[in-house]
């Protein structure tokens, strides 16, 4: 073991980590380039010294339900239920240049039906762009026009998302369309044909479209069951075809149900306004379907290797997915301190290719069960074990350094805020400022809602804050085994 200068592991520490946002389209996992624009927000490193462990509770906000909490960063936390059931969560940020608004839903491509991929995306689009009542249809470009300041649209596996970024003025308006589309959207064969062709645009853009946006989701196919065969028949999504209005209106009823879901807003506004505009335009919401229909079993995880040639490149690019523990295990707090150590360490001894944009991501909110490394191979290598072989050389190097505790708390308090503590100067400031930062904040205030709430990501960020280290050799060990990985080269073509 050696012990690495301090001044290197600050480097380390105090490095960007925002890929851990999860706010650009590709990292998101069904929005293609475009499809919004929201934009990852770069972190601040952690300004002055950690606070105490025995002000912690200053740091973060209360229990749900409890009445607004006031952040050290002069922002308020709220949460509150209407009686239909509509969860409703809000994060006021002074002096902000809008307000976001999220509408947010427990469903994703892990509902699409056996043979349909694609399925979800389609019910996404129509369910953001189709009329509603008095509200007119809409396209991208209409939204584009409409919403300056961002607006986003998030399709997972486990959940959607649709953001729409306003200046306060706006938000009634706003909310009264959205409540529009919350109690259904009008659709016919012809909507749907457009839709089902914004979709297969994207899907072709994302599976095979630059290096970096293929690796990033035909990983995700291959890690959970999808043969490399049938990549193109996914892409293609060409189960969409023939579908009627009767069916995708019933399918939207169902994927939607007001009942379950999340409203979040994050930005300037008055909250006792706030409360009285939420619940003037959705609290008369009626409930949708009742109870959704129960979810097929999630896929699970398969360990796979997979080499292909891509046309186009010079140099061989790959990917290694990891499946991560469980969001809800006790110790994935400290396997993500451990991940996010690892992920800045490869990025700064990993250069950069034509191909490759990042050598790693990890979207904690919006897909906590894969992180991604993207090892550099050499020239000649055709097989994947080469990006294991790399990964597991650099995580060596990297377990040979010390970080004392005092380097882990400034690391830990310098990115609490994504967990739902409150954010560093500079952070708040782009906020403040920058309407793709603030649509992605409210996405992640409606993402830590869905999966858990204020009750979960409580205990989550005091386990996050407990300890001396994380394990950093434990967790080392847990990336680098076979039976955890997803493996995927693209070699040039010809070789």
């Amino acid at each position: 073991m050696t012990r690495t200068p301090s001044p290197v592991v600050r480097i380390l520490l105090s490095a960007s980590l925002l890929t851990l946002l999860a706010a650009g389209a590709l990292a998101q996992g069904a929005s293609a380039p475009g499809a919004g624009r929201a934009k990852p927000v770069a972190a601040a490193p952690a300004v002055g010294r950690p606070a105490p462990a025995d002000r912690m509770d200053r740091l973060t906000p209360g229990s749900p339900l409890d009445g607004p909490k006031l952040l050290p960063d002069s922002t308020t936390f709220e949460a509150w239920r209407l009686p239909n059931g509509i969860r409703v969560v809000s994060l006021r940020v002074p002096r902000s240049s809008g307000v976001a608004v999220t509408v947010a839903y427990p469903t994703g491509t892990d509902r699409d039906p056996p043979g349909r991929p694609g399925t979800a995306l389609l019910l996404a689009e129509l369910q953001l762009t189709a009329p509603a009542g008095s509200v007119p249809a809409r396209s991208r470009a209409d939204l584009e026009a409409l919403r300056p300041l961002g607006w986003s649209l998030k399709v997972g596996r486990r959940a959607t998302q649709m953001s729409e970024v306003v200046s306060r003025a706006q938000l009634p308006g706003t909310l009264r369309q959205i409540a529009a589309r919350m109690r259904g959207v009008t659709v016919d064969e012809p909507a749907i044909r457009t839709a089902a062709a914004t979709v297969r645009r994207d899907r072709g853009e994302q599976m095979f479209g630059t290096v970096d946006q293929s690796l990033y989701f035909q990983v995700r196919e291959l890690a959970y069951g999808a043969p490399s065969k049938d990549l193109p028949a996914i892409a293609a999504a060409g189960a969409l075809d023939g579908l009627t209005a009767p069916q995708v209106t019933k399918a939207l009823v169902e994927a939607f149900d007001p009942t379950r879901a999340v409203v979040s807003i994050a930005g300037d506004f008055s909250s006792p306004e706030l409360h009285a505009l939420v619940a003037s335009e959705m609290g008369a919401i009626p409930a949708g379907a009742g109870d959704a229909a129960a979810a097929p079993p999630a896929p699970s995880f398969r360990a796979t290797a997979v080499a292909s040639a891509r046309p186009g490149i010079s140099e061989p690019a790959g990917v290694v997915a990891v499946s991560a523990p469980a969001l809800t295990d006790s110790l994935h707090p400290r396997f993500l301190l451990a991940m996010l150590l690892a992920g800045e360490h490869v990025k700064r001894e990993w250069r950069l290719s034509r191909e490759v944009a990042t050598r790693f991501r990890y979207n904690l909110l919006d897909e906590p069960d894969l992180v991604r490394f993207y090892p550099p191979v050499a020239a000649d290598s055709l097989r994947p074990s080469a990006l294991a072989n790399e990964l597991r050389s650099s995580l060596a190097r990297l377990v040979s350094m010390i970080v004392l505790p005092s380097e882990w708390n400034e690391f830990r308090y310098s990115v609490l805020w994504i967990l739902g503590g409150p954010m560093p100067p500079r952070v708040l400031a782009l906020v403040r400022k920058d309407g793709a930062a603030l649509n992605n904040l409210g996405n992640n205030l409606a993402a830590r809602e869905l999966s858990g709430g204020e009750r979960f990501w409580s205990e989550y960020r005091r386990r996050f804050l407990a300890g001396r280290d994380p394990g950093l050799t434990q967790w080392a060990g847990y990336v680098v085994r076979p039976e955890r990985q997803a493996v995927l080269l693209f070699t040039p073509a010809g070789r």
